[in-house]
């Protein structure tokens, strides 16, 4: 808040000595109070970047933001792009703007990380033998089966043999190693396939 004073500031004899940031900041609680001058203060001690932070903490404190802006706004001054997107969604997985499978799905994204994930399982009550699997995954996750050599005309199907041949391998385990997966690739996956290369096939 500004004060009403009816004297100039440079009228008073206490101010005729004073220089420089000395001068200035006298001034200052000459005229202003409360987070006015607390504000007026802060001008002369930061630059732009601090200053913003310092802006925010101010208005913090007077409780003219909430926790959850104040938050948001010291992301927003996170110079580094990948850092402050990371930080903005944490921030709205902190206030159920994203599920966790929403956040750790884009995360993984922003570090250029692949991610798969099972969604839910539908298994068929009569025969519980049957069933099926929704998956969720990012675009790293396709471009790392494609570098193993699952490689299909659409990322389901090159998920679909990934998860066939790592079902099967599964299997083989459990019944101690019996047959291999080279015995009849053909079998495991509802797609056909074409090896184009080696250690590589082409869903068609």
């Amino acid at each position: 808040m500004k004060k009403r004073r009816l004297i100039p500031f440079n009228w008073l004899p206490g101010a005729w000595g004073l220089k420089g940031q000395t001068r200035v900041k006298a001034e200052l609680e000459y005229y202003y109070e409360g987070y006015d001058l607390e504000l007026e203060m802060l001008k002369l001690d930061y630059g732009a970047l601090e200053l913003k932070a310092e802006i925010n903490h101010l208005d913090f404190k007077h409780h003219l933001i909430s926790n959850r802006q104040y938050e948001a706004n010291n992301i927003e001054l996170i110079v580094d792009e990948t850092e402050r997107e990371l930080a903005r969604l944490a921030h709205d997985k902190k206030y159920n703007n994203l599920t966790e499978n929403e956040y750790n799905k884009q995360s993984a994204t922003l570090k250029g990380e692949p991610w798969v994930v099972i969604l839910n399982t539908n298994v068929n009550i009569d025969d519980p033998a049957q069933g099926e699997l929704e998956l969720d995954w990012n675009d790293k996750f396709i471009e790392l089966l494609d570098n193993k050599g699952f490689v299909a005309k659409s990322a389901d199907e090159s998920v679909n043999m990934w998860l066939s041949t790592l079902c099967k391998n599964i299997a083989m385990e459990e019944f101690a190693g019996v047959g291999t997966v080279a015995d009849d690739l053909e079998s495991g996956y509802n797609i056909k396939r074409q090896q184009i290369d080696k250690g590589k096939w082409e869903a068609k």
